[in-house]
């Protein structure tokens, strides 16, 4: 049985982009992403990938469409403006309507662009359960640790911003028994005071006091605009280096 290659040989290729496969595009995408964040590995160039996105999108359903739309969504902010797609306004806007309602791929965009859902926090917490329930199973989206960790904390404390210190406690236990390869988990849970904020970005290897490092893809995202969609729909200003 020989192994599937590594997704920087595929992941920029239309070939194999098709029905069914979306999901797997997009978790390879937030695999990039991840180590980018922690190593600065760079990412694929994903345009052919994005151009098919503006081709088939209105021809897709269900977790097709909504992996095709976070992938077009995340990739273009790797992308310069004046180097997008003419069509990419456009496409742009369907994409955030696309994400739109909870899912579990558009609370990753929540959290890589530093925005709280504008959903329920019950709606948030059924998207994360959903997600831990069926990650392994062969269509379930597979979410790289370091994200997975960030959506559980990230929740954690909304609740605790809501007074719900119970809730936000176990969430951090649970992160701390079944994400394993994430630093500082368990001191995390240990550790909890509920006076204090809990911020996700501890577990990057930059995270200090003085905020998002400038090289995340979030890094132009304004706070003002929290809550309006999976991202602002005004353009990021501060872009991250191109991609390879």
């Amino acid at each position: 049985m020989s192994a599937e290659m590594a997704p920087q040989y595929w992941i920029g290729q239309q070939t194999g982009f098709v029905k069914g496969a979306c999901r797997k595009y997009f978790s390879a995408q937030l695999g990039q992403v991840a180590s980018c964040m922690l190593t600065k590995q760079p990412v694929t160039d994903m345009r052919e990938i994005c151009a098919k996105i503006e081709e088939i999108l209105p021809r897709l359903r269900g977790e097709d469409e909504r992996a095709s739309a976070a992938i077009y969504i995340l990739f273009n902010q790797f992308v310069q403006p004046d180097e997008r797609s003419a069509q990419f306004a456009e496409v742009y806007e369907r994409c955030c309507k696309i994400l739109s309602d909870p899912s579990i791929e558009a609370l990753c965009l929540h959290l890589l662009f530093s925005i709280t859902p504008t959903w329920p926090i019950a709606s948030q917490r059924e998207m994360l359960d959903t997600y831990f329930e069926t990650r392994n199973q062969k269509s379930g989206l597979r979410v790289p640790e370091l994200f997975e960790a960030g959506m559980v904390l990230s929740l954690a404390e909304r609740y605790r911003g809501g007074g719900d210190t119970l809730q936000a406690k176990a969430l951090l236990d649970f992160a701390a028994v079944n994400i394993l390869h994430v630093g500082p988990l368990a001191m995390l849970a240990t550790d909890f005071d509920p006076e204090v904020a809990i911020n996700w970005r501890v577990l990057l290897p930059q995270a200090s006091s003085a905020g998002v490092p400038e090289d995340m893809p979030e890094a132009g995202v304004k706070a003002s605009q929290a809550g309006s969609g999976p991202l602002p729909a005004e353009e990021v200003d501060n872009e991250v280096d191109q991609s390879n």
